[in-house]
């Protein structure tokens, strides 16, 4: 069953979307406008192992990939490797809309959603000042991508499976601008409200650019 977007959008009417890329800020931006607007923060990430359970190979081929091993994992071309990680992010994303749909009917507060999403499918079910992009050049991503909590298991992973570990690194975080460079082309095609995080960037001067993007008070 398909549900037409205009009922979808009219559903998801005191939903805020931050998108955007890895180490742009979107979290952290999340978290502060939840807490200082009295919104409820959602994160797709925290979600993801959930959504995982609930799907199938028939349904979500990508999010049900298998590999040999964390050598065929960490080893993996680039392009092969972010087509996956998009293709994933795809298929996840109904799991999502789920989710905020249940949010958005059950609570009576604002809700902003951290997620890794593309603007082509969140444009048809949400108003243009109800999504903003945060992204990182180069330089924030090499800086502080293997820093973040979250990815530091994955550091881990790859100190222990890995011979050459600066290797590995470094393949990772080519493999994560080469993500970024494709979702900064999508944003800028669909003319998403965008602000870029540099090694410069004032945290409470984009704080409140965000804050007036999204009209609140």
């Amino acid at each position: 069953m398909n549900i037409p977007n205009n009922i979808i959008k009219q559903q998801l009417n005191n939903v805020y979307f931050i998108i955007g890329t890895n180490c742009g800020g979107k979290t952290t931006m999340a978290k502060q406008l939840a807490v200082r607007h009295n919104m409820i923060y959602y994160s797709a990430d925290e979600h993801y192992w959930e959504h995982r359970k609930l799907s199938n190979q028939t349904h979500q081929p990508h999010m049900n990939r298998l590999f040999l091993g964390w050598q065929e994992y960490f080893k993996r071309d680039i392009e092969d490797q972010a087509t996956w990680l998009l293709a994933c992010m795809e298929e996840a994303m109904p799991f999502i809309i789920l989710d905020l749909l249940h949010l958005s009917n059950t609570h009576n507060q604002a809700i902003i959603a951290d997620v890794h999403a593309m603007p082509d499918y969140l444009q048809p079910i949400t108003d243009y000042n109800h999504i903003y992009a945060l992204t990182a050049d180069e330089a924030v991503i090499k800086r502080d991508f293997f820093k973040r909590d979250d990815k530091k298991p994955l550091l881990n992973r790859i100190e222990l499976e890995m011979e050459n570990v600066e290797q590995a690194v470094h393949h990772q975080l080519n493999t994560v601008i080469h993500i970024a460079k494709i979702e900064q082309q999508k944003i800028k095609a669909h003319n998403i409200q965008r602000d870029r995080r540099t090694t410069q960037t004032n945290y409470n001067a984009r704080l409140k650019r965000v804050a007036m993007h999204f009209n609140l008070t």
